[in-house]
């Protein structure tokens, strides 16, 4: 992950207990959460992020023409600063995979799943009350129906199994219906199922399962309340000269676009609003812990600061093996695609209250969220029946290795154009298919009866992204 650029290295951020406002420990003091703290920032502590390319949006200070600002013969009017509290900035950042607990019993989320929590999602997976260690399958019934040797599946949550029968594939799949939790829960049904009925003897047996750990998204309003669900954060961008270098409050992801192609490294583009900033100089107290990016880091090698970075999160990988896998009838279908692009849009609107109640301060509105799945097979003429139906489980994946995985599920696409004739991939023909995630409902608790969603959990979300 190394760049030729050092000005632009990276970022630290920390959730906030109280929205904008600094905690106990500022950002500039706070440790940096190690394997003990499952590398998740706290309102104590604090993950280093290590950009892919300059940031956007930097603040500026504006100017006001006032009509006068002294005693003074020259009626010209004059410009003054102006007030600025909030603003919009935006990030893009190399999606490495996750590592492992304090416990190594389940992945733990790498900084760029752990900021888009903040874009009206909710995050699982990082704790054994929601995911486990990498176990296998001890019983099969079908390709969508087995059962796992340990740790805990949740129904609208995803996982990973290795190489399903005869398949040299990695599968990720939805578990939409479970019985029983730990060692021996039975996962009844799964979107889209597995290409081949997994074994658990023979040659390559048995097949191996990866927990991941996911974020999804749904229609939900945003809540401060659940697992690590809807946090705003601190952030201090860090620069060579620390005259220049930014910290944010009150920071909040709006919205973030994945691209990943293949002979390229996948990246994130994360979009958010803060609450304000400050830019202080040496004299700061406030900064009285920081050390530019050209220091050298006496913090060892258990915490993830800039120095160590590669060391513990997964180098990103080249795209070589990406597809696509939905559900026709009760089979699972794939096709190899060229290129892939994830777009999310939370509808997170902050507007300014002068209400007697409210005083001047940040009020967040959430809309209505967007999610647009783009990819670029070749021309499949097949795929013009997509238009005006739903198409069940469509997920893309890519990674060859665990800790190197990741995947972006819809439950339910609507594609939103048509596919075409006209498309063109290094001399072939293809076709760009975009797909919005539709209503869904489709998910089971482990009784088997359908369920309303309940905040903070997966049931019934309508797109979710994982790491394993």
């Amino acid at each position: 992950m190394a760049t030729s650029r050092t000005d632009f290295m990276g970022l630290d951020f920390m959730v906030e207990s109280t929205y904008g406002v600094a905690n106990g420990t500022d950002i500039v003091d706070a440790e940096y959460a190690s394997k003990v703290d499952n590398y998740m920032t706290t309102v104590t502590k604090k993950i280093f992020a290590r950009m892919a390319a300059p940031p956007s949006g930097l603040p500026t200070v504006p100017m006001v023409e006032v009509e006068h600002v002294k005693q003074t013969h020259n009626y010209a009017n004059k410009k003054i600063k102006g007030l600025q509290s909030e603003g919009e900035l935006t990030f893009s950042l190399h999606m490495h995979g996750n590592t492992q607990g304090g416990d190594g019993a389940f992945p733990n989320p790498p900084p760029w799943m752990q900021l888009i929590t903040s874009a009206v999602g909710a995050m699982g997976g990082h704790s054994t009350a929601m995911g486990g260690a990498n176990t296998t399958i001890t019983g099969v019934t079908s390709k969508s129906e087995f059962v796992i040797g340990g740790g805990t599946v949740f129904s609208g949550g995803l996982i990973a199994v290795d190489g399903p029968g005869a398949s040299a594939n990695i599968e990720f799949v939805r578990v939409t219906d479970i019985v029983g939790t730990g060692a021996g829960t039975s996962i009844k049904d799964c979107l889209p199922p597995l290409s081949e009925v997994p074994v658990t003897s023979g040659p390559n047996s048995p097949d191996n399962v990866y927990h991941t750990n996911q974020v999804w998204f749904d229609e939900r309003e945003e809540s401060e309340s659940g697992v690590f669900q809807n946090p705003s954060f601190t952030v201090l961008l860090h620069r060579s000269n620390q005259d220049s270098a930014v910290l944010f409050r009150g920071f909040k992801v709006t919205s973030f676009k994945i691209t990943d192609t293949v002979g390229e490294i996948p990246t994130i583009e994360l979009t958010g609003q803060y609450s304000s900033y400050t830019i202080e100089g040496d004299g700061g107290s406030d900064w009285s812990g920081y050390a530019g990016i050209g220091s050298t880091s006496t913090l060892g090698t258990t915490v993830a600061s800039a120095s160590n970075y590669s060391s513990i999160w997964p180098e990103p990988e080249v795209c070589k093996d990406a597809n696509l896998a939905y559900e026709t009838g009760d089979t699972r279908t794939t096709i190899e695609t060229k290129g892939f692009e994830f777009s999310w849009d939370s509808g997170l609107q902050k507007f300014m209250s002068n209400n007697a109640a409210e005083g001047v301060s940040a009020l967040n509105a959430t809309g209505v969220p967007k999610a647009t799945f783009t990819v670029t097979p070749l021309y499949l003429h097949s795929h013009r029946a997509f238009m005006g139906s739903e198409i069940a489980g469509l997920m893309y994946s890519r990674g060859g290795a665990v800790n190197k995985l990741f995947a972006v599920h819809i439950a339910s696409g609507v594609l939103q154009d048509d596919p075409s004739l006209d498309g063109d991939t290094d001399g072939n023909q293809s076709q760009t298919l975009t797909f919005d995630a539709g209503y869904y409902s489709g998910d089971k608790e482990d009784t088997g009866t359908s369920v309303v969603y309940t905040a903070g959990e997966p049931t019934q979300n309508r797109l979710s992204i994982a790491v394993a």
